[in-house]
């Protein structure tokens, strides 16, 4: 047992929760609200730096079951409490005692994540150095866990399921993307996704390695299958989506953007046996 402020187990997942939450709705603010780029452009930090920094803090939160402050790196214990703040500022606790008990929960996450960190700066203005943090390792997750997540995934995010499909492959999977394209269709969603987790043998061979399927409908819409495989484990586009390839217009609805809503939706999904990144899990 740690000697420090340690999170695991429930306290752990319920962190995890209200961290997700709080990168979901910075996305949404830089989305929607002009006054988030301005506090951006006066900070120290680029877009991309948040995003990198929030991107580092969703994969050690998902790839540790048990961690203190010595998980963390310079400023990442202080993004963590101002994420996990904002993950309660977003949800709405029902006015019963089970919501009241969930509020007061949160709050009590809260004030532990604020000890963490407070021992993080402890710890790093001390002259004794810290010890370091076992090594990180990358979670795999099981096959019934993966497809629960791509059914929460909204079907117009074609980052999530990218990212997903490849959280796939290293779990010992496979994983085909289905886009369909509605061009001129009047909807709000003109691309729309879908994924499935199959085992490496199930896949069907590619005359373009990462690229299954590329055809027009007979109503109009285009579709295409991108397969994640362990011969090629980033698809037909590489590891990160292209987003300004999308064929939608740019001036219209539904333009994909960068997304980690795969990272809520794997952490939503209820404890299940990890697969190991050697062959899929029997679970």
């Amino acid at each position: 047992m740690s000697e420090f402020t340690t999170f695991a187990g429930a306290e752990n997942h319920a962190l995890r929760i209200l961290v997700l939450d709080g990168i979901r709705d910075f996305e949404v603010q830089v989305r929607n609200d002009p006054r988030m780029m301005d506090h951006i452009a006066d900070s120290d930090m680029s877009l991309e730096d948040y995003r990198a920094m929030h991107d580092r803090i969703a994969t050690k939160l998902l790839n540790n079951e048990e961690f203190d402050h010595r998980l963390f790196d310079g400023d990442e214990t202080q993004f963590v409490v101002a994420l996990a703040e904002d993950g309660v500022g977003t949800t709405s606790y029902q006015n019963t005692d089970a919501g009241q008990a969930a509020r007061m929960r949160d709050e009590q996450i809260i004030e532990k994540a604020k000890a963490m960190d407070q021992e993080r700066r402890t710890t790093d203005s001390s002259p004794t150095p810290a010890a370091t943090a076992p090594p990180l390792s990358e979670r795999t997750y099981n096959r019934a866990t993966l497809a629960a997540a791509g059914h929460h995934l909204e079907t117009g995010d074609w980052d999530a399921h990218r990212k997903l499909a490849q959280i796939a492959v290293k779990s010992g999977y496979a994983a085909e993307v289905t886009q369909e394209y509605f061009k001129g269709a009047g909807t709000d969603t003109p691309l729309e996704h879908k994924i499935e987790i199959l085992d490496p043998g199930e896949t069907a061979p590619c005359v373009t390695p990462g690229l299954r399927l590329e055809e027009e409908t007979v109503l109009g819409s285009t579709i295409s299958v991108e397969q994640f495989t362990p011969e090629t484990p980033h698809g037909f586009f590489g590891p990160v989506t292209p987003l300004e390839d999308a064929p939608t217009d740019p001036e219209g609805p539904g333009n994909p953007v960068a997304s980690d809503a795969h990272l809520s939706a794997l952490a939503a999904q209820p404890p299940h046996p990890s697969a190991r990144s050697t062959g899929p899990s029997l679970t």
